[in-house]
């Protein structure tokens, strides 16, 4: 069964989530309304993106293969821990900010690049092995379960 992350929310995070983007509803509703209203803005947001030419891509969060932010913190967090000697709050404080520095407009582009040429093109290619070697599944409600018309007769 597949899930969206938001389903895996619980019902105060859902609510949570609306009033962070002062969405009204009201308080006695279902996980599953909330999670209707949730996905309504998303396709409000997607149609906007789609007007000027844009998609949305949602990837997972903090999936650092797929995510070029997750490069970026990555390498703010060996530049921190390089120059750490000290331990001491408003030291580290200095370093980050320093770290944050060295984070150029290039870099962003090199993760970006990096993500789209050497992540991506792997995921397509898995996908189109799994579409290829895995047989459809179906479940067909009613019918004897213990055969399909997948079954190899051969075997």
């Amino acid at each position: 069964m597949h899930c969206t992350i938001q389903e895996k929310w619980k019902k105060l995070d859902i609510q949570d989530w609306l009033r962070s983007k002062q969405i009204k509803f009201d308080d006695c509703l279902l996980k599953v309304e909330l999670l209707a209203i949730v996905n309504e803005h998303k396709k409000i947001i997607d149609e906007m993106a789609k007007s000027q030419n844009k998609i949305v891509l949602r990837l997972p969060p903090y999936h650092c293969d797929l995510n070029p932010i997750e490069l970026i913190w990555a390498d703010m967090k060996n530049y921190v821990a390089e120059k750490n000697t000290t331990f001491k709050f408003q030291d580290m404080k200095t370093i980050f900010f320093k770290a944050v520095g060295t984070i150029t407009a290039q870099k962003w582009k090199n993760c970006i690049q990096h993500v789209k040429n050497n992540i991506e093109q792997k995921l397509w290619d898995l996908d189109n092995v799994i579409e290829i070697h895995v047989k459809p599944l179906i479940i067909n409600v009613g019918e004897d379960s213990s055969t399909s018309k997948w079954d190899d007769k051969s075997e």
